[in-house]
């Protein structure tokens, strides 16, 4: 029983798949720069009608609920506004009563 313990064998057949894998890792790499492709990234800076969708549908939301809250918030700024007021107007007047 000279030769290589199964363990050790399993070992070397593990990093020969590994060797293999980063071996063909490289190839595509390699032929994606030859080919002029760099993987996922989209040579055209144009943008596709699905994106110009979504941006149209995201500014129709925006301004839909600008408008639907918009109303809500000025009265709410409105009634606070005059209420400070009022209420800094009476400690002038109390204060110069005195």
């Amino acid at each position: 029983m000279a030769g290589p313990s199964r363990g050790e064998t399993q070992l070397t057949n593990v990093e020969t798949t590994k060797n293999e894998n980063q071996k063909n890792e490289t190839t595509g790499k390699e032929t994606a720069a030859k080919s002029g492709q760099t993987g996922d990234k989209q040579e055209s800076t144009g943008l596709s009608k699905a994106q110009i969708n979504v941006v149209k549908t995201m500014i129709y939301i925006t301004v839909c609920f600008t408008l639907c809250w918009m109303p809500m918030y000025l009265v709410t700024l409105v009634t606070l506004s005059v209420s400070q007021f009022t209420a800094s107007l009476h400690m002038l007047i109390l204060n110069d009563t005195q």
